[in-house]
């Protein structure tokens, strides 16, 4: 049960997987332009400034959210790993109230034991 206290105070989180493919990322202008939630996007790391190709990923399909970036946050993570592969889960399954999971890994020449972990 989620405390009072935590209702009150904290500002919704909205974890999205997926958010560096063509569903996720409208997926994510949507909850950015139609609620007061910030958006968590878990991404593999490629290496750099990963916020940064979120966004430029974002820009190319047409997204432009500028005046709404200070609530784009991007945590590093893999989806087919125990807890995300993330070092700090607890965390932030604590400040999450909601989750959109867009990620998927698609391949019609792979069986589907292939896919299994990703999806």
């Amino acid at each position: 049960m989620i405390s009072e206290s935590r209702m009150n105070k904290t500002p919704p989180s909205t974890l999205v997987t997926g958010s560096t493919g063509y569903v996720g990322a409208f997926v994510v202008e949507e909850v950015l332009t139609k609620t007061s939630s910030d958006v968590i996007c878990l991404v593999r790391d490629h290496g750099g400034d990963n916020h940064q190709k979120l966004v430029e990923h974002l820009e190319s399909l047409g997204i432009h959210l500028e005046d709404k970036l200070h609530r784009l946050k991007v945590v590093i993570g893999d989806i087919t790993k125990p807890r995300l592969g993330l070092v700090d889960y607890d965390a932030l399954s604590v400040s999450v109230s909601h989750v959109i999971h867009c990620a998927a890994w698609t391949n019609h020449l792979r069986p589907y034991s292939d896919l299994a972990a990703t999806n």
